[in-house]
Order: structure tokens, then sequence, then C-alpha cells
């Protein structure tokens, strides 16, 4: 292998290594697939090197997406969650309606 060849492969692994003991999964698996997508852009990559490298990334990139997704349902929150803020903005709202009603009705009725 080539000197300048070891050194990107060694770059990248080190790059992947840190991102998977860095534990962050998603951030891993964007490592993994740039890895993949760097090996398939190789030249000497034989064809059915290719196409297992290819199988993978597709496997990468579903795995990634699927992250995105929980991720931003974790963001946005649960329909649970959305419901119970919203009765409590309800009852927040009602609290401050019958306080103002009772400094009303005491100034109102003296």
């Amino acid at each position: 292998m080539p000197d300048d060849l070891k050194t990107d492969v060694q770059a990248t692994e080190s790059s992947l290594a840190s991102k998977a003991l860095s534990g962050d999964r998603l951030e891993t698996l964007k490592a993994l697939r740039d890895e993949l997508a760097k090996r398939i852009d190789r030249p000497r990559t034989a064809a059915r090197d290719v196409a297992a490298l290819a199988r993978q990334l597709t496997e990468v990139l579903t795995q990634i997406e699927s992250a995105n997704r929980k991720q931003a349902a974790k963001a946005k929150g649960t329909a649970t969650d959305e419901l119970a803020a919203r009765r409590a903005a309800r009852q927040s709202g009602a609290d401050v309606r019958k306080a103002t009603v009772r400094k009303r009705g005491s100034v109102s009725s003296g």
C-alpha cells in the first residue's frame, strides 16, 4: 500500500475510532458513511468490493435516517408531552383568571 494511501486510511480510521469511542451513535454512523463512500470512490477498489461497500453504505444511510427521525421526535416531544404542556397552560391560565375574578369580586362588592 502506498504511503499516502496508508496515511489517508490511518487518519480516517482514527477519526472513525474517535467517533466510536465518543459514544455518539449518530456521529459514528456519519463517520462510517464517509469512510464507506471514500472506499467506494477509490479507483483501486475492485468491483466486487464496491458492491459489498454499497450495500453497507445503504444500510448505514438507513440507520442515519432512523436516528435523525428519533432525534427529531425527541426534540419535538411526544404527543403525551404536548398534551401535558397544553393542560398545564390551561390550568395556569385558569388559576390566573380565578385570582382576577376574586380580586374584582372583592373590590366591586365593597
